[in-house]
């Protein structure tokens, strides 16, 4: 049985990395969603919104990045340690591409069982990238949340361009969108 929420949105002009990488400005809505987590009460974020370049609509958690694959769109958020944490809109893009219309679908179909599933999916980084890069410091073991540069989907792959906060060492990770495994990285100081 679908547990009964009740939902405030806000409408809010963001800049959002989408699709390309490219930050577009546009009408974004964001409510609270309440949980319970564990047995811990969590309130998670989730935005809606319409996707320029494709006139998909997104549903879901706040992300760092979005991008279209195939007849969905996903998300990826940098967490700190070295992963990227996954998630798919929670209404199905087909269903409509109208933003109210979406948002009234989530309100009555999306159980809170739906919004918790996807926070489990993730791809390790530190397999590919050095596990000190994702730490306060050479010789700390203190995680820090990268910082994403920048975000851009290519033919086969998505670029990712994230920085050490601490260090300033930044890297670039080509991930498969389908897959959402780590192609190849690379490390170097500097945006290259």
């Amino acid at each position: 049985m679908k547990q009964e929420i009740k939902f405030t949105w806000k409408t809010e002009t963001n800049s959002m990395a989408i699709s390309t990488g490219s930050s577009a400005s546009q009408e974004v809505r964001s409510t609270i969603c309440p949980a319970l987590v564990s047995g811990n009460p969590r309130s998670l974020n989730i935005v809606a919104f319409k996707m320029p370049q494709t006139d998909m609509i997104w549903v879901g958690h706040r992300m760092d990045f979005y991008f279209a694959v195939t007849s969905n769109l996903v998300g990826g958020k940098l967490v700190p340690g070295g992963a990227i944490q996954w998630s798919e809109s929670f209404v199905n893009p087909a269903l409509t591409s109208n933003l109210d219309e979406a948002v009234e679908y989530f309100e009555k179909h999306v159980d809170i069982t739906t919004v918790l599933k996807p926070l489990v999916e993730r791809t390790d980084l530190r397999r590919h990238l050095q596990r000190e890069f994702f730490n306060a410091g050479p010789l700390s073991s203190q995680p820090i949340l990268p910082e994403l540069l920048s975000s851009e989907k290519g033919t086969n792959s998505i670029r990712l361009v994230i920085r050490n906060p601490k260090t300033g060492d930044v890297a670039t990770i080509w991930v498969d969108p389908k897959t959402r495994s780590v192609e190849k990285s690379k490390v170097g100081r500097g945006e290259d």
